[in-house]
């Protein structure tokens, strides 16, 4: 359990919520939440110009849209003064709000249009959780309604269809008394149980699924139900993460339905070498933190795989290496860029301050974003070749990254595809605007989950627009959500297309 906790600590802090605002938990800290979750107003439109709104995916119970009688399926078109375009105008309206600031919210539901008046209050306030920086936790959650309502109504088609959260079965505290180990997750026919030991005030569980726990009255047992038809088919990973107990771990499990793929094992101990160090750049005029990880016949002009994310290049090698070394994979390295740190926890809910939002989104500070895309085609590449040996030839070359790391990667592609022989983008959390044909693109290996709607639309988007562009565009689904879990096997699926056994 310690080697798959750290490749989650690696995915939380290389995760971020990406064109999604979520519901957190709240303290003190002056920057708020709307308490939504919300895609595209289409989330099945794969066209490059999608209806404009916000459709509301989920609902937290209690927050500030729940109190303005905010429902999930409503499509947000006006937030105060700020048309709502698309769901990226949403988050640059809620960044600039602060507690008792009242505004209008013009919404479509059904052919009706409301206006729902709303206000903030202090119990919207966002703070960081223990263990987040720059990226704050692994992805979105699926559609969810408030405990004891009905489930939201299904996705068309190109989603899968969305779970509902049940109130406390009858049960739950036999349920709670009969808890042996400190958590436990549990299917029977459509339901999924998931419960939890722990004495603080609030328990929240992340990771694909993110929501709320609910305490069973009189224990300090927390227990959550989740209906959906489609459990059995899923797997996910997930940790439970505390508000008044900052310094405490958090606690990990997977779960993997019975028809759901095999999941990979990672090997406990790598074989090659694994080198933490760092290079001096004169664009970011900064140090930047770089893992490598170098395969046991590593020789000069071996492949590479570069990756967005670094930190989570040793979860990836483990899965990787036993490939590598069964011969279903020729041997590469791998090169991770480490996200850029904020210099304060709170930024991680401020797209403008999160400085690997800025690095990543060329939306959110084209500057910025221009100058690490310098850094890394200009000192990072050449660098790696001239330090480490990697190849330089384009043939050899490939690029990786997930969730904004993965728009990143999609982006790099469109602006420089004379350099990767192959580009891998996955959970792509932002659209792309218009991609200009080009003759020169390299094979592009798209992948997102079913649990992980606004990555899934906006991947599926990224498909289309690259073959009007006349790019070489394969995309697969998941039964899975925003998860490491989900990159490790995608990426394993892929990569022997990208670097095939030699004969």
């Amino acid at each position: 359990m310690a080697a798959f906790a750290s490749r989650l600590i690696a995915a939380a802090l290389a995760s971020l919520l990406s064109g999604v605002v979520a519901a957190q938990m709240t303290a003190d800290s002056g920057h708020v939440s709307l308490g939504v979750v919300v895609g595209a107003a289409d989330p099945c439109n794969i066209k490059p110009r999608p209806e404009p709104g916000a459709l509301v995916l989920g609902v937290r119970p209690g927050g500030g849209a729940d109190r303005a009688g905010i429902k999930a399926s409503d499509i947000l078109l006006r937030f105060g003064s700020t048309d709502i375009k698309s769901y990226t105008d949403l988050m640059a309206a809620v960044r600039e709000a602060h507690v008792g600031d009242r505004d209008d919210i013009v919404l479509k539901r059904g052919d009706r249009e409301l206006t729902q008046p709303f206000q903030f209050a202090q119990t919207d306030v966002l703070a960081p959780t223990a263990g987040w920086s720059s990226a704050p936790g692994p992805g979105p959650t699926p559609a969810v309604t408030a405990p004891g309502t009905s489930p939201v109504p299904p996705m068309t088609g190109c989603l899968s269809e969305p779970y509902s959260v049940l109130p406390l079965p009858a049960d739950a505290a036999r349920r709670a008394a009969a808890l042996v180990t400190d958590s436990s997750i549990s299917l029977e026919d459509e339901v999924l149980t998931i419960v939890h030991r722990d004495s603080a005030e609030k328990v929240q569980l992340l990771g694909s699924i993110q929501l709320p726990m609910t305490r069973v009255p009189g224990t300090q047992v927390w227990l959550t139900q989740l209906k959906m038809a489609g459990w059995r088919r899923m797997f996910f990973s997930y940790q439970f993460i505390t508000v008044n107990s900052p310094n405490q771990p958090a606690e990990f499990g997977i779960f993997r339905g019975a028809d759901a793929p095999e999941l990979l094992t990672p090997t406990s101990r790598l074989k090659g070498r694994l080198i933490h160090t760092h290079l001096h750049s004169q664009l970011l005029n900064a140090d930047r933190d770089v893992s490598l990880y170098l395969p046991p016949d590593m020789v000069d002009g071996l492949p590479v795989l570069f990756m967005t994310d670094g930190q989570s290049v040793e979860s990836f090698a483990k899965v990787l290496e036993p490939l590598m070394l069964n011969h279903r994979i020729r041997q590469f390295a791998i090169v991770g860029e480490l996200a850029a740190q904020n210099p304060d926890a709170s930024a991680a809910f401020d797209p403008q301050k999160d400085m690997r939002s800025r690095e990543y989104l060329p939306e959110i500070d084209k500057d910025t974003f221009e100058r690490h895309l310098r850094f890394f085609t200009e000192e990072l590449m050449p660098w790696a070749s001239h330090k480490y040996g990697v190849s330089a030839r384009r043939a050899e070359r490939a690029l990786f990254g997930f969730s904004s790391g993965g728009a990143f990667a999609l982006h790099m592609a469109v602006v420089h595809p004379e350099l990767y022989a192959a580009v891998l983008p996955f959970s792509v959390g932002v659209s792309i605007g218009t991609i200009a044909p080009t003759p020169n693109w390299p094979r592009i290996y798209l992948a997102a989950g079913e649990l992980e709607p606004p990555f899934l639309a906006t991947t599926r988007q990224a498909q289309a627009q690259l073959h009007e562009a006349g790019a070489e565009a394969t995309f697969t689904s998941y039964p899975s959500g925003h998860d490491i879990v989900m990159w490790e096997l995608a990426l394993v699926n892929y990569l022997p297309s990208v670097f095939p056994p030699q004969q």
